[in-house]
């Protein structure tokens, strides 16, 4: 209290200098004022503009990664950072109220914005053009545009901002060397005269002028008195998040400032810390502590600013660089990367770089590119590229280059120049990416467009455009339609996989018989064509009969020996046709003509063979008709016991009674069947029809009697067969034991696991197989073992050698069939019986059943019962 009366008495004096010290203040503060001011509009300028420096490094980022790591960033991020960055960039160039920008009006300043404008709108082009590129190679090449040439303006703008700092620096040479002190020298005097105020009340008006000063200050100032917060000016409590200074004065200011930070400040040092909100967030803060020691007590003065943007920032900053960085890395990971100097020497490559060229980097560092030459491009495209990048453009095109090891591979290049300060490149980054197996896949569509995937030989396409050549240019030529016998048989039977190599072998000795002028083709599945030129017949009979020959030899593919023939049609330019379309029908018209001739041979075009192909065609529509026109019978073949002589069952086989062409051959029309996929329809028909008959035979008192019936390769790939089975015997109340199904021997041969689980399926279901035509395909005896048949049916072939002259092998053949039924407690039955000699044959040799025109022909069901039921003659006398 002593000290405040010494101010009371000496009020005179105590006015005198208040009114100095006001005036020194005043101005002093004017200087500081118009100091902070213009520092302050140069330093948000420079923030602004570091900001657009780091937003332009964050698109060329987004750029990136929206082209490399799909699906990170989406184009509507990607647009409203480059909204962000045009609306601050007006505003430094133009100034702006809302960013608290002020212009300036130095013409080399105003110029480097232009200059950065320029730039701006360039990139932003490419941006633009990238949100719309769909294709993943062209945003790949648009994004290495954009990266380039954002560093041009990061480096426009790191110059905008050296210019500011200049023209700050300009601006406030006279006062920058005493800025700090007028800083806090002045505030000194504020918080002086603040105190002086707080002890002498009665100079009011000036308490209320220097409070103005303090609470309109940018910066937070607070004074402290024993850890307790006296005053704190508007930017310092809304700094620290309040709405009011009641919210903050009187709390100990260990509440926003750690107290250990507190006590380790140094008078006058200017520190970055962590403080705390109100609201306990926390707070980046700069501060400097200033003790106020007067007559009446020691007060603190401490003055602070918020930096928790600046540091933000600044970490940003650093996390976009580590991201770049790790951007690089992946890029060294992802591409052939390589530096080349103003001279083409390399003087950088990447590990991507070393494995495809087969050279280390020592090897290639130094050297030009030539050690790469493939040889392929030619001087022109070199110098062009050339030529490109030394104007300061990027030049982008595929190059062909040869590896160490003397293989050659495809890059898809971009080559970026490095431009100096003079706007001369000097030094080039090439980004490669491999395109070997692309070109490959590209030269293997084109191959594909004229040649045959499977055999790689002509297509269809192909050859009928060397046919029209031939018939443009009048050149006698001879078409030959090639088609194999029975390949659906096999492939039906022995898998896709061995049919594949099938038609690929065939392929190979069809190319290797004609000469290297003819056009062999492949038209599709298993039928070839074959272009040659025409002479005289007698050469087209020569290469027929050899491609028939050498066809037929035998085919070894995956361990099994197959056979196979072929029918050929041939029709000749002029004679048979002036056009592709009736060469070719012509052509196929005679191969069918040497299919129904007995196939295996070959047929010139004759216009009568038209008739047939006609009745083909007409048989294939009708065919559809005669399921629903209920115009299919079935007849039925006894078999019967040869120990007593008596009818043990029969064989039901189909036949067709069309309304017009009279009873068709199931010769005929089966293969159509098979062919166009109705043989499953017309195989469900027969089991049911055999079914229904055997169940009324049954309740006539033939108890035991069992039906045969036969189904085809393609019914046994069905999934739903074993289904159907089922659901017939359920409807028809047939038993299972009572039906026998039998399979051709080529499909009990076969190993897909579907057509082995159909079979045992069949098993278990309760029904008989009989392996049909035993002797005749591609058995083997480790499948016939693994098979559950019950049966094994000779084929007739070996039936009708018995007892002939010099026929003995085929005799001995019989009798080991029958024996090796036996050892697999299997039945025998023998087909074709003609002969009243076969039959003793096949009894004394124990063959159990027989069946043949010696004891009946196959008959409609009302025939038989009159012959062996309705008679009850179950015994056949005449053996």
């Amino acid at each position: 209290m002593a000290g405040f009366s010494i101010f009371k008495s000496s009020s005179f004096r105590l006015g005198i200098s208040l009114a100095l010290l006001f005036t020194v203040i005043i101005g002093s503060f004017y200087i500081i004022s118009y100091s902070l001011s213009q520092e302050e509009n140069v330093s948000h300028m420079i923030n602004v503009a570091g900001r657009e420096r780091m937003l332009t490094e964050k698109m060329s980022k987004k750029a990136i990664q929206y082209v490399f790591m799909e699906g990170l960033y989406t184009k509507k991020e990607l647009q409203e950072s480059m909204g962000t960055f045009e609306k601050n960039f007006y505003g430094l160039m133009n100034g702006s109220n809302e960013l608290g920008l002020v212009k300036l009006e130095d013409k080399e300043i105003q110029a480097q914005f232009q200059k950065t404008m320029e730039i701006w709108n360039d990139v932003k082009e490419d941006y633009q053009l990238l949100l719309v590129e769909n294709d993943k190679e062209q945003q790949k090449v648009i994004v290495s545009k954009i990266n380039l040439k954002s560093i041009d303006q990061i480096e426009s703008l790191d110059k905008l901002v050296n210019l500011i700092e200049q023209s700050g620096r300009k601006s406030l040479q006279g006062l920058n060397s005493q800025k700090l002190f007028l800083i806090f020298s002045n505030l000194l005097l504020i918080i002086i005269l603040f105190v002086v105020w707080h002890l002498f009340r009665n100079i009011k008006n000036s308490e209320r002028k220097y409070r103005l000063l303090v609470d309109h200050s940018p910066m937070g100032i607070m004074t402290v008195q024993e850890d307790k917060i006296t005053f704190i000016n508007k930017s310092g409590y809304q700094t620290l998040g309040a709405d009011d200074s009641s919210e903050v004065v009187g709390r100990n200011v260990h509440d926003f400032i750690n107290p250990e930070i507190k006590a380790s400040i140094k008078k006058d040092e200017l520190i970055e810390e962590k403080g705390k909100r109100i609201d306990e967030n926390d707070i980046d803060l700069e501060m400097v502590l200033i003790p106020l020691n007067t007559v009446l007590n020691n007060n603190e003065l401490i003055i602070f600013k918020d930096i928790t943007e600046k540091i933000q920032s600044k970490t940003e900053a650093e996390n976009i660089y580590k991201e770049l960085i790790n951007l690089k890395s992946a890029l060294e990971v992802s591409s052939i990367v390589e530096v080349v100097d103003k001279k083409g020497r390399i003087v950088y490559v990447n590990d991507k770089f070393c494995n495809i060229s087969k050279y280390s980097a020592e090897e290639v560092i130094g050297k030009t590119h030539r050690i790469l030459n493939s040889g392929y491009h030619t001087a022109d495209f070199y110098q062009n590229l050339w030529e490109t990048i030394n104007k300061g453009q990027v030049w982008e095109g595929q190059v062909k280059n040869k590896a160490k090891d003397g293989s050659y591979y495809w890059v898809q290049t971009i080559i970026v120049p490095f431009i100096n300060s003079k706007g001369e490149p000097y030094q080039f980054i090439t980004i490669r990416n491999d395109i070997t197996a692309r070109k490959e896949a590209e030269k293997e569509i084109k191959l594909l467009a004229t040649h045959d995937h499977l055999t790689h030989l002509t297509n269809r396409r192909k050859f009928e455009y060397e046919l029209q050549q031939a018939i443009r240019k009048h050149n006698s030529v001879a078409v030959l339609f090639i088609d194999l016998d029975r390949f659906k048989y096999v492939n039906d039977t022995l898998g896709h996989s061995i049919g594949d190599n099938l038609i690929k072998a065939v392929a190979k000795r069809l190319k290797g018989i004609v000469e290297k002028d003819a056009i062999v083709s492949r038209q599709g599945g298993d039928e070839f064509t074959i272009l040659v030129n025409y002479r005289d017949r007698n050469s087209i009979e020569i290469i027929a009969k050899e491609m028939i020959d050498r066809i037929k030899q035998p085919y070894m593919i995956e361990q099994k020996e197959i056979l196979i023939t072929c029918s050929i049609g041939i029709s000749i330019y002029p004679e048979h046709g002036n056009d592709i379309e009736t060469i070719m029908k012509n052509a196929d018209v005679a191969m069918y003509w040497s299919k129904d001739k007995g196939k295996d041979g070959f047929s010139f075009y004759e216009p009568h063979m038209k008739e047939k192909s006609v009745r083909i065609m007409q048989l294939e529509l009708e065919l559809r008709k005669a399921i629903d026109n209920n115009e299919f019978i079935l007849y039925y073949q006894p078999k019967i016991d040869l120990k007593t002589n008596e009818i043990s069952g029969c064989e039901a086989l189909i036949r067709w009674n069309h309304p017009t062409m009279g009873m068709v051959s199931p010769a005929e029309f089966i293969p159509l069947a098979e062919e166009t996929g109705l043989i499953s329809q017309i195989g469900e028909w027969v089991l049911r029809e055999a079914c229904l008959q055997n169940r009324k035979w049954h309740e006539a008192g033939y108890t035991n009697f069992i039906m045969a019936v036969n189904m085809s390769a393609h019914q046994f790939k069905q999934p739903t067969m074993i289904g159907m089975i089922e659901r017939i015997l359920h409807e028809t109340n047939h038993e299972a034991k009572h039906l026998e199904i039998e399979v051709t021997e080529s499909v009990s041969m076969l190993s897909e696991e579907v057509i082995m689980s159909q079979l045992y399926a069949l098993k278990r279901l309760g029904v008989s197989i009989a392996i049909d035509d035993f002797g005749t395909g591609y058995s083997s005896l480790k499948y016939l073992d693994m098979l559950p048949a019950d049966v094994l049916k000779i084929d007739k072939s070996f039936i009708d050698e018995i007892g002939r002259m010099n026929h003995l092998s085929s005799s001995l053949m019989t009798n080991a069939i029958i024996s090796l039924a036996k050892s697999l407690k299997m039945k025998v039955v023998a087909e074709g019986i003609e002969n009243i000699d076969q039959i003793h044959y096949l009894k004394l040799h124990n063959c159990e059943y027989g069946q043949g025109y010696l004891i009946s022909k196959p008959l409609p069901a009302c025939e038989l019962e009159m012959k062996f039921m309705r008679s009850n003659e179950k015994v056949f006398l005449a053996v």
